[in-house]
């Protein structure tokens, strides 16, 4: 028998108080690393495939997206109201060098809004926020 493994509605209580936790600590984060840090709620791989699970986790991931878009709107912002193209690259360089990279694994959609949208400011001197589409939100 395997220590430390609790009964069955044990696990499942467990997890999903788990997650709520993680959901209200993922709408307090103030930064990309923040949300994904978060993110992880330990599951046993046995409890992965229940519905309950699977909706909890879906959950989690829909509510930390959704936190990492606003993040990363308030970001392309932040480049926006810099009036020195050397200071808005510099940021751009910042964000996509500490933030924007952690997107990648987690969030492949937003990340590819983010280079496109700083790429676009970067080139052409526009507001990186003019070229981020409007979704109401994640998954919208």
């Amino acid at each position: 028998m395997k220590p430390n493994l609790l009964p069955f509605h044990q696990e499942l209580t467990r997890v999903s108080a788990e997650a709520s936790a993680a959901r209200v600590r993922i709408r307090q984060a103030r930064t990309l690393r923040e949300v994904t840090r978060h993110m992880d709620v330990r599951v046993r791989p046995e409890f992965r495939c229940l519905k309950h699970m699977m909706t909890e986790l879906r959950r989690l991931h829909h509510d930390a997206e959704h936190r990492a878009e606003q993040i990363l709107r308030a970001q392309l912002a932040n480049i926006s109201a810099l009036p020195d193209e050397s200071k808005r690259r510099e940021l751009t360089a910042t964000y996509r060098s500490t933030d924007w990279r952690l997107l990648h694994g987690h969030f492949p959609r937003l990340a590819r809004l983010a280079e496109s949208a700083s790429k676009t400011d970067v080139n052409r001197n526009r507001s990186p926020a003019k070229h981020f589409p409007e979704t109401g939100g994640a998954h919208a």
